[in-house]
């Protein structure tokens, strides 16, 4: 629920590789940005650590940076790129696995919350992070838990996700066409557009996402002239597909609109358009808001982060075959697990059914269990389990759960591997 322990409890990080943010909720329960320097706006962090060799203290953000120039010691930095590059860090002849350098500097960001905001005691968060694999979400949680936060307190989404959550709590203007979001990753221009599709079923959410190697922050600092003309030629295409109802300007590089004029023409046509830091850290706060405030915002989202296809097992019910529904599209991947157990009545395969919820094509894969132990009608006991590889490959298996004192479980198990995008 949303009360006085919600705003002291949960907040909001943006973990990216050049800074970190921090987002609180005021009084209104609407994330905000959290200054680093009480009453000041400074809300970048850089994501960085140092270790002083000396003392062998940590320090992170611009006091890592800063220390580093005058102290011996070891500075780690763009620390969510560093950690997918290697598992173990030695330093000063400690050993150091990735989620522990990682459980290090997000011990120092929530003492950093507790000094300068009113947060006393952090206990439910949300990061949002760019890329939502497997390896880098289970880093955010090994860190997490080697601080001795549970798993059921800290959520870990995806950037895309940051930015949906964040438009779709807007006023309906904003997101009344599709709505584009430009930001740097890596030196090298990406953008993201959210589609909206309300014709029919439940109000639907795609967020989609391209690089664009031909635009880069070193072009718009050293060439904007020609960084201006390759990003109108980008917009250009971008608009003539589809009609926009507002476009975000993430980043320093979009401040100085003097440089990308006849970008900016393009975007502020019958558009609005808005610059800023802190979209994907307040989309984490929303986002917080939702699963831990109850407070949901009536979508289906469907981006990176989450699933795709709402995936069900045909049942008989009543002498009809049903459908019941074991993972819905728009799930977190990494959560989306699901189990149930059935009695086999006179069928020799599960049926599945998977269904494209933009598309409502429904295609129908079966698993055979024809070579379990052959036993008398509705004398079998199955485990069903739904779960996801990837957020690209879903996984299908079925185990022989026997039937009580009557059939011991053999455990033999059928499983299929499917690719998500065969179905989209």
């Amino acid at each position: 629920m949303l009360d006085d322990r919600f705003i002291s409890t949960t907040i909001g990080i943006d973990f990216s590789g050049d800074y970190t943010q921090v987002s609180v909720f005021d009084e209104e329960y609407t994330p905000v940005s959290m200054s680093v320097i009480k009453n000041e706006q400074r809300y970048l962090i850089p994501t960085a650590c140092f270790v002083d060799e000396k003392t062998g203290h940590w320090y992170i953000g611009d006091e890592a940076i800063a220390r580093s120039k005058n102290s011996p010691g070891e500075l780690l930095m763009d620390i969510p790129k560093l950690v997918m590059t290697k598992s173990r860090f030695e330093i000063f002849e400690n050993i150091f696995d990735n989620a522990t350098i990682v459980s290090i500097f997000m011990s120092k960001i929530l003492e950093t919350v507790e000094i300068n905001s009113d947060v006393k005691e952090v206990s439910n968060i949300v990061v949002s992070i760019a890329e939502s694999d497997r390896s880098n979400i289970e880093v955010i949680y090994n860190a997490f838990e080697k601080m001795n936060f549970p798993s059921s307190n800290i959520r870990v989404i995806s950037h895309n996700e940051s930015f949906a959550y964040y438009v779709c709590s807007q006023k309906s203007d904003i997101w009344v066409n599709n709505v584009l979001m430009l930001n740097f990753r890596n030196g090298t221009l990406v953008a993201r557009t959210l589609y909206t599709n309300s014709k029919r079923g439940p109000h639907i959410i795609t967020v989609t996402e391209e690089t664009y190697p031909s635009v880069t922050l070193s072009m718009i600092k050293d060439d904007s002239e020609n960084a201006d003309v390759a990003l109108a030629q980008i917009l250009d295409l971008i608009f003539r597909r589809n009609v926009y109802s507002a476009c975000f300007l993430i980043g320093e590089a979009f401040n100085d609109g003097d440089k990308l004029k006849r970008s900016m023409h393009l975007l502020c046509a019958n558009k609005r358009v808005f610059k800023g830091h802190n979209l994907i850290v307040k989309g984490a706060g929303y986002a917080a808001r939702e699963i831990y405030g109850e407070q949901t915002i009536n979508t289906v989202l469907l981006c990176k982060g989450r699933t795709r296809l709402d995936i069900g097992l045909m049942v008989l019910y009543e002498g009809r075959e049903r459908q019941v529904v074991l993972s819905p599209a728009g799930t977190n991947w990494y959560e989306a697990s699901e189990k149930v157990e059935c009695i086999v009545d006179r069928v020799s395969a599960c049926k599945f059914a998977i269904t494209n919820p933009l598309t409502k094509i429904t295609n129908y894969v079966f698993l055979n269990i024809d070579e379990f132990p052959q036993r008398g009608n509705k004398q079998t006991r199955i485990e069903i389990e739904v779960s996801y590889k990837n957020e690209e490959t879903l996984l299908l298996n079925v185990t022989d759960k026997g039937f009580g004192e009557f059939f011991e479980a053999s455990g033999m198990e059928v499983k299929k591997e499917i690719r998500v995008w065969d179905y989209l």
